[in-house]
């Protein structure tokens, strides 16, 4: 039996408590014995990392993966998955590396040329559809600017701005296509009362969703599509992906699936 950790923020337990308690549950089936942890990353944390095989990190913080590398940890997702999926423009960064199609970007900083208004600004390290802003005008711009702490990006407008594509996928498995759309916001997120629908995209569509898993080696998936002219674009990458769409609309066994991936790494780790 491998002992593992689940590591979760203590704000995100209460709405992800089913998916946890299956985890939990089901781990032991593949020999894992797994158990939550939502504190900080202190002495006592150190400590049970000392005794663990793997970490499956659920908490959207990099220090969780610096930590395992430290100890000889694996850890799932990986450093550099937990990095871009959490960080929206090195997202961006990513995606110009490699080719792959995206919006036009920037950071909002002295002296960049920023995109005609209206335009979207992003808080870099939000997710969930917070911290994300439709801007009118240069008044909102410098409103938000302002914000003690915070660092943004600027990208244009798409032409159909209330809608997006997410593809999830375990390893390279690619579980299904979900449509997520709203009718009177253009953050089209499940969790703000978006609607979903299962989608079938373009080949060239899937084939970039590939690329990134290929590239980021990752684990446990969302990748993200915004629509713009009749043409997909990357938009973001979700480390931390939420399964509950995936559970309403599909019998797929994301808990399981996720568990087999993990199984996976520590097997091929062993050999």
């Amino acid at each position: 039996m491998n002992f593992g950790l689940l590591v979760y923020n203590k704000a995100d337990v209460g709405r992800n408590s089913w998916f946890i308690s299956e985890l939990i549950k089901r781990s032991a089936d593949l020999s894992i014995e797994l158990s939550l942890y939502t504190g900080s990353f202190d002495a006592s944390f150190l400590k049970l990392l000392s005794k663990a095989d793997i970490v499956l990190n659920r908490s959207r913080d990099i220090r969780v993966n610096q930590l395992c590398k430290e100890q000889g940890v694996i850890c799932v997702n990986n450093e550099k998955t937990v990095r871009l999926g959490n960080n929206k423009w090195e997202n961006f960064l990513f995606a110009v590396e490699n080719g792959i199609p995206r919006i036009d970007t920037v950071l909002c900083e002295e002296g960049a040329s920023f995109p005609d208004f209206p335009f979207v600004m992003k808080e870099i390290f939000g997710h969930g559809g917070h911290e994300v802003y439709w801007v009118e005008n240069i008044e909102k711009y410098e409103r938000l600017i302002k914000k003690p702490g915070k660092t943004y990006i600027a990208q244009r407008a798409v032409s159909e701005h209330t809608k997006d594509l997410r593809i999830y996928m375990v390893g390279d498995r690619i579980l299904t296509s979900i449509l997520r759309s709203s009718a009177d916001d253009f953050r089209s997120n499940y969790s703000r009362g978006g609607e979903i629908s299962l989608f079938e995209p373009d080949k060239d569509v899937l084939e970039i969703a590939q690329k990134v898993q290929r590239l980021l080696d990752s684990d446990f998936i969302g990748i993200d599509f915004i629509p713009d002219e009749g043409k997909w674009y990357l938009n973001e990458i979700e480390d931390a992906v939420g399964s509950r769409m995936v559970y309403q609309l599909t019998d797929i066994d994301v808990a399981g699936l996720y568990l087999e991936r993990a199984r996976e790494r520590l097997d091929h780790s062993s050999k």
